[in-house]
């Protein structure tokens, strides 16, 4: 948000970050079918290949356009690494009769994705005094590291869905219709529509215009970050995750 700000107004930046959730979402719904289409292992280096073109070109571009374009483009490199990469890790462990493994992995692959949040987001600070540019290009040379890795990626010889066009439709049709379809389907369809709406925007960009306007610097921000994602990681590991703590109605 600060780096933004240099040339974009704050109405702006929101613009950018509503097209990029919207963008987001509806490359989303296609990413699976092309998967199967083309390969899991391709559609993600796909993926890495679109996000690292975004990073890259970043700090080196001004206004409003650009930043709208290269979001929307991370933005579907986003997308379609999220549901492909699962598919691939998934169907690898179910073609090799090792299903009771892939928790273990998820949550090993979780606590390092954790990590590393807090990390990025305390280092960021001061990597953002040194040079503004440094967030942004060293994050794609993250991205570079995963593409390179990608390659010795194994592709599955399994398919757990196969897709058609017909078949792909019929499923986003059938999919929108169990949304609404039931009273307990849509009480939970407004409750994350509502309440993960406002949580989310809240931690992925209102809380930075907030640490912005409040006048905190470079390092604090970056330091304020790490703590929310650690006390953010403390209450899905030691509270949230005692079902006696949380039934239905409390939550």
């Amino acid at each position: 948000v600060f780096y933004l700000l240099k040339d974009v107004s704050e109405a702006e930046i929101s613009l950018i970050v509503t097209i990029q959730y919207l963008s987001q979402m509806i490359w989303e719904l296609p990413s699976g079918a092309l998967a199967d289409i083309l390969g899991r292992k391709n559609i993600v280096i796909i993926a890495f290949i679109l996000s690292l073109i975004a990073y890259s070109i970043m700090p080196f571009v001004n206004g409003f356009i650009p930043f709208l374009l290269l979001s929307i483009i991370s933005s579907i490199g986003d997308s379609f690494r999220s549901g492909s990469e699962e598919a691939l890790i998934y169907d690898s462990y179910l073609q090799d009769k090792n299903e009771e493994k892939i928790d273990k992995l998820y949550l090993w692959g979780n606590n390092i994705y954790q990590l590393g949040l807090i990390l990025g987001a305390v280092l960021g600070g001061y990597l953002y005094v040194l040079n503004n540019s440094l967030p942004f290009l060293l994050y794609a040379g993250s991205l570079l590291v995963g593409l390179i890795a990608i390659f010795f990626y194994i592709e599955p010889k399994i398919d757990s869905i196969k897709f058609s066009l017909s078949n792909y439709i019929i499923q986003i049709r059938d999919g929108v219709k169990e949304i609404f379809k039931t009273q307990q389907s849509r009480l939970v369809s407004f409750f994350y529509i509502f309440v993960g709406g406002i949580a989310w925007t809240s931690t992925l960009y209102f809380n930075e215009v907030m640490m912005v306007d409040l006048g905190f610097d470079d390092i604090q921000r970056g330091i304020y970050s790490g703590i929310m994602r650690f006390i953010n990681i403390l209450l899905i590991t030691l509270v949230l995750n005692r079902a006696g703590l949380f039934n239905k109605s409390r939550i």
